[in-house]
């Protein structure tokens, strides 16, 4: 659900660095402004509390006073203040929450000249949905997944979003269990992310404190408890319990995958709903995070999340950790001796361990001491030999991947295939 800056760049029909720069820009431009308008909202609300407290407090003295004149003047502040701050009340719970979510995870929906499932698509091809002209599955495309046995995707950040009901089909991002269901995804793994570095880039990203990192403000304005506004563990754990109660109230339409038995009784569950023509087929959810600054440097909060369900997790993400480097850090080093204490309680719980994001040196030492009896997996990423880039995965990575029995997740994101001259263009598969 993050945009490509290359996506713009195809809206506007330039191409090569010069449009790659503008864009970069204009997204900063885009984040930044949101991120301003919130903290001005904020400062708005408060400023206009402390002006009806104020108000009252004048009124009331003036009342005692017998002061009629100041009275009515006190009053007529406070209505002002108290109009602000449901104002910017509104503004700041309501409206740009969804203003967020709106710009950041819009798509819109074409149907193709063949009836069936509706393709999604990037909101930044909207104006060209009304001919139909990236509306790019075909009646064939859906027959050959609809007969397809078992469609896992392995990464989904729906979870950032706490506002969307998954249970319902929605008009803004890419997943939910009603799509899943009708694009015949058997497993979708859903990741919690509890950090994002302002102007987040593939390049270089120095780990940010709390109050530098994006989540913050972001977590404020949705009403978030306090523990996921100002600790990454508890940005794990809402949002996981969030997804517990999901389960619990989808009456079997979406199930927890947390142990390989689970995942059998899925398989049969859905062998034997397709055998008895039900139309709605369960669809099953693994929980992961991404990237262990979760943690909050704390090793025993992988019990904690283990306990909620947690069965993947990404040691990186988009900043070096304790733990390790990230392809998008500044050191982007190696296993450190906490994260080799990490490896092993992961082992020991049999939680799978992700390498997307991981830096180079991270993805040599996990591999290095890696076993055909834990291997560890790439969730979501493209290959450096088609598209050379930091957070792509080497080519001897992915034979060493491959040799222990791992499974590596080809994301098709335009950074990860390096597509920047139009879309569709070319077969990213077939240049796999």
């Amino acid at each position: 659900e993050h945009l490509g800056t290359q996506d713009l760049c195809l809206v506007g029909r330039t191409r090569g660095n010069k449009c790659r720069s503008i864009v970069a820009v204009a997204v900063m431009v885009v984040q930044s402004s949101l991120e301003l308008i919130g903290t001005g909202l904020i400062l708005m609300l408060a400023l206009s509390a402390i002006g009806t407290v104020l108000a009252l407090v004048l009124v009331t003295r003036a009342r005692e006073r017998d002061r009629e004149e100041h009275r009515r003047a006190a009053l007529w502040c406070a209505a002002v203040a108290v109009a602000t701050f449901a104002v910017s009340s509104n503004m700041t719970f309501v409206w740009l929450p969804a203003t967020a979510d709106m710009v950041n995870n819009g798509i819109t929906e074409c149907t193709s000249n063949t009836t069936g499932s509706p393709a999604l698509m990037s909101l930044m091809f909207a104006k060209s949905a009304a001919n139909n002209s990236h509306c790019i599955t075909t009646k064939e495309d859906r027959a050959l997944h609809n007969q397809l046995a078992f469609v896992a995707d392995m990464h989904c950040d729906a979870l950032l979003w706490p506002k969307r009901d998954l249970l319902k089909r929605n008009w803004r991002g890419h997943v939910d269990v009603p799509r899943l269901a009708a694009g015949n995804v058997a497993l979708q793994v859903l990741a919690l992310v509890t950090g994002v570095p302002k102007r987040m880039n593939f390049a270089a990203n120095p780990a940010p404190t709390l109050w530098k990192d994006s989540l913050t403000l972001k977590n404020v304005i949705e009403r978030q408890p306090w523990s996921a506004v100002t600790t990454r563990i508890g940005r794990a754990v809402v949002p996981a319990r969030r997804l517990q109660a999901l389960v619990t109230s989808s009456r079997e339409s979406l199930v927890f995958v947390r142990t390989s038995a689970d995942l059998r009784s899925l398989v049969d569950r859905r062998v034997q709903a397709k055998r008895a023509n039900v139309s709605t087929l369960p669809v099953g959810v693994l929980l992961a995070v991404e990237g262990a600054h979760a943690l909050d440097g704390d090793i025993a909060n992988v019990d904690v999340l283990y306990d909620l369900g947690l069965r993947m997790f990404g040691l990186s993400h988009f900043f070096d950790t304790p733990f390790g480097g990230s392809s998008a850090g500044v050191e982007r080093g190696g296993l450190t001796e906490a994260g080799r204490k990490l490896l092993s309680r992961l082992d020991e719980l049999r939680i799978v361990v992700d390498l997307a994001h991981a830096s180079t040196d991270l993805i040599d030492d996990v591999l290095g001491r890696a076993t055909s009896a834990r291997p560890p997996i790439v969730s979501h990423a493209g290959m450096h030999g088609l598209c050379p880039s930091p957070r792509n995965l080497q080519d001897h990575h992915a034979l060493r991947i491959a040799e222990l029995g791992g499974l590596i997740g080809i994301a098709f994101f335009r950074p990860a295939v390096c597509a920047v001259d139009g879309y569709p263009d070319g077969d990213p598969v077939q240049e796999i």
